[in-house]
């Protein structure tokens, strides 16, 4: 009996108790990296959020760019009062400057000040810049207006530079936006939407920890990780996390979740092979029980009988 029960537990080793054994210590190996493919997911879904702000602040640039081309081809001399009234709807911008290709100006359209030294620093730019205003003459013969940021020591304010086509010449367009208020006030609508109650997106100056924007007005977030840059702002980042945890935090309470889930698994099987084994044992018990008592009645039954028979011979042959 003891040969054959433990001929069945190895079976049951076997079948049962062994791929259990050899999936849990897959599966332990694997929680780091288990681990960083969440971080992944999540990530690749935060870099989607962030580029839609990112597209949507393009799409806010293209549309007054497409504004302005348009009061310049349709309105001739009304055109300055025009874009004033344009430019005033846009709180954001400071300054608005037309040059020719030469860089000579043309026409400025100044809601808030008239500031010459914002004038001349943009002059000298358009100056250093002569290659990319070629290829953005490039992209417009091509039927495609791109805008692009002009770099500047002045972090207090963004210079955009398009070109649109008037008649027969190129005209090249400076916006000079105040870039905090472009993100707290033209993109916050957006962000809020994007944000819901699932994330907190905040707006950084480059070199700085502390967020100036907040799509929690009532929440000041610092020591984000996950940031990314404005494609038309300079020097000036996007981050996001999500609200109730970061993603690290998310990656490891799912990796606590798979370790339990692998432990009551784990728990639960082997006490089933414990259980099989058991009932087997049981029966093998039983059975060889059944077969000492038949063995047993079988020798006690075997002597009278055998008696029994040599009598009735002997009283069928007439002894």
């Amino acid at each position: 009996m003891n040969s054959s029960l433990r001929k069945i537990g190895i079976l049951i080793a076997a079948i049962i108790v062994l791929p259990v054994v050899v999936f849990s210590i897959f599966e332990l190996g694997n929680q780091r990296k288990n681990e960083k493919v969440i971080q992944d997911i999540y990530n690749n879904q935060l870099e989607a959020i962030l580029f839609s702000i990112n597209q949507y602040s393009d799409d806010i640039m293209s549309n007054l760019a497409s504004r302005i081309e348009n009061i310049y081809i349709n309105y001739g001399p009304e055109s300055d009062a025009r874009l004033n009234r344009l430019m005033e709807e846009n709180a954001s911008v400071i300054n608005l400057y037309h040059f020719n290709t030469n860089f000579e100006l043309q026409s400025a359209v100044t809601p808030l000040n008239n500031d010459s030294l914002t004038l001349q620093k943009t002059k000298a730019l358009l100056k250093d810049n002569r290659d990319r205003i070629r290829r953005l003459q490039t992209y417009l013969r091509g039927g495609y207006r791109k805008i692009e940021t002009l770099d500047s020591t002045d972090k207090q304010v963004q210079k955009l530079v398009f070109l649109t086509r008037v008649g027969d010449r190129d005209v090249i367009n400076v916006l000079v936006l105040n870039p905090e208020k472009f993100i707290s006030q033209q993109l916050d609508p957006k962000i809020q939407e994007v944000a819901r109650d699932k994330f907190h997106i905040v707006a950084f100056r480059a070199g700085e920890n502390q967020p100036f924007y907040s799509s929690n007005k009532k929440l000041n977030l610092g020591n984000i990780e996950y940031k990314r840059p404005f494609w038309l702002m300079k020097n000036y980042l996007m981050g996001i996390e999500l609200k109730d945890m970061t993603i690290a935090d998310l990656a490891r309470e799912r990796s606590r979740q798979n370790l339990f889930l692998i432990a009551i698994m784990d728990l639960i099987l082997l006490a089933g092979a414990w259980l099989i084994f058991r009932n087997i044992r049981r029966q093998v018990e039983l059975s060889q029980l059944k077969s000492d008592f038949v063995s047993s009645v079988s020798h006690e039954i075997r002597t009278p009988l055998a008696l029994i028979s040599m009598y009735i011979e002997t009283l069928e042959m007439g002894r």
